[in-house]
């Protein structure tokens, strides 16, 4: 979104309608603002979000929620409707021709306002109109069904008993359930006395559901088995905690793993934790042979300038037709005297068909490759060789890219003697992949490759003390989509 934005000439609307719990007033107009007047009752007195606009005046109420209610313009001249189906152009965004649209009641200092019936009636088809109708019926308290249940004279105790149950175990309070059991008491056939109804309701909100759970347990355990961050509403859904007395449980449980050290709140958001790891390997920094580097030949010789150890992160971010697939056919070209038959190579976008026609601009024989190809997009974690050298072109990014992160490190934890050479993509000119500093974290050598050009962006080992290879340009030219040639 901040790529999407960032050249200041973008606008933001929002989606109006019962699916975001919207509708809009649109005046545009002085005789918009009269006609407002005139058939909004009190409208001084109205106070809900409002948006002054290049021309006008937008005021946000809440959907009245009694189906689809559709978008009206020039019903009253200059002041529409939008609603379901409709949108409106919201702050900071700028008019096409002049004037900002800003806010004069911001949502965050007052809740949505109900729209006038009268108005609604007026714009959705007039006094008298069937809208009319049924929005005032809408509007009047649910009145009591007389439906008949036959729930059979013979079973009616049981399955009232059971109707009892389960309204106390989906959480509803005894009172509201008492009401429940009376309506469909009335409706048995024959009717089912009120007062044992009432007996029925007693009995099973004062004996022990039968299937009681130990939810520390639950929850613990859940806990124990998860890694990285996670929310209470993911404990809810994982273990289809639904009742107000579960999720009380829940959050106890909870807050004694957090003072037990088990757990720490993670973020700023409510109901967010992370589970601590509790045993952390030692590092062997004094018996480490340094070394013991990844053997690694590299396209334009770039292991004169870096080295390269077990366990690092290497990411290429390449603009579109910049070589990317090129430097990473390239690598295992170099390195196959060097790791024959522990190359893994994960291709996002190739069918065997084209990986062979690309390996044949080599003009080597197809015995010369010996490597092993896989199809994946995702999920490259489950898939990488701890001791091998994985190549994956690419890490397709199309949202979330503040999570590049987190698939980089799942990648780099499955490792051990290995290494891994991911591709991602990057905009034209810019340094940094998608994702930005998000894909910089992990990597021990990052390169950003433009059409023609090749830039160091990150070197953590250099190769050889004093010589530093940050920011250093190579300039190339690709020869016949496989070969790489410096040039000035």
């Amino acid at each position: 979104m901040i790529d999407w934005f960032r050249p200041g000439d973008k606008n933001i609307g929002i989606v109006t309608g019962k699916v975001s719990g919207l509708v809009v007033v649109d005046i545009d107009s002085e005789e918009g603002m009269e006609a407002w007047k005139r058939h909004a009752p009190n409208p001084e007195d109205i106070q809900t979000p409002t948006v002054k606009t290049p021309h006008g005046t937008h005021l946000y109420f809440r959907h009245p929620g009694n189906g689809y209610i559709g978008n009206n313009t020039r019903r009253i001249e200059g002041c529409d409707l939008r609603a379901d189906g409709g949108y409106v152009v919201a702050p900071p965004s700028v008019g096409p021709t002049s004037g900002d649209y800003v806010w004069k009641i911001r949502p965050d200092a007052m809740d949505l306002g109900t729209i006038p019936n009268s108005y609604m009636q007026l714009v959705m088809g007039g006094e008298g109109s069937s809208y009319s109708d049924n929005y005032n019926r809408l509007q009047q308290p649910c009145q009591k069904s007389r439906r008949i249940f036959d729930l059979g004279q013979g079973s009616r105790d049981e399955s009232l008993f059971h109707l009892a149950a389960t309204l106390k175990k989906g959480g509803m309070a005894k009172e509201h359930a008492m009401q429940v059991l009376e309506i469909v008491a009335d409706a048995c056939s024959p009717s089912f006395p009120q007062g044992e109804a009432r007996q029925k309701l007693t009995s099973a909100f004062d004996k022990p559901l039968f299937s009681e759970r130990n939810l520390t347990k639950e929850i613990t355990e859940w806990v124990l088995s998860t890694s990285g961050h996670f929310s209470s509403t993911d404990l809810y859904t994982s273990l289809q905690l639904s009742t107000r007395r579960e999720k009380k449980t829940c959050s106890q449980v909870l807050s004694r793993l957090v003072d037990g050290g088990l757990i720490e709140r993670f973020g700023k958001k409510n109901g967010v934790f992370r589970r601590r790891e509790q045993v952390t390997e030692e590092i062997d920094w004094l018996n480490a042979d340094v070394s013991a580097t990844f053997p690694i030949k590299w396209p334009f010789q770039l292991e004169r300038l870096v080295q390269t150890y077990p366990k690092n992160i290497i990411i290429v971010a390449g603009a579109s037709n910049s070589g990317k697939t090129a430097f990473m056919l390239n690598t295992i070209y170099e390195n196959m005297s060097l790791h024959a038959g522990n190359i893994h190579y994960f291709s996002s976008e190739m069918s065997p068909e084209e990986l062979k026609l690309r390996l044949k601009k080599f003009n080597l024989p197809d015995a010369f490759w010996n490597f092993k190809a896989y199809d994946r997009s995702t999920n490259f974690a489950d898939a990488i060789v701890p001791d091998g050298l994985n190549i994956i072109d690419y890490l397709e990014l199309t949202d979330n890219f503040f999570a590049v992160g987190g698939e980089i490190k799942d990648i780099f934890d499955q490792l051990r003697n290995g290494v891994a050479i991911i591709a991602i993509q990057k905009k034209a000119g810019v340094d940094l992949g998608r994702g930005a500093e998000f894909t910089l974290e992990k990597a021990r050598l990052y390169l950003a490759m433009d059409p023609n050009r090749l830039k160091v962006i990150k070197a953590k080992n250099w190769a050889k003390e004093g010589v530093n290879p940050n920011s250093k340009t190579f300039k190339f030219k690709l020869v016949n989509g496989c070969r790489f040639m410096k040039s000035e």
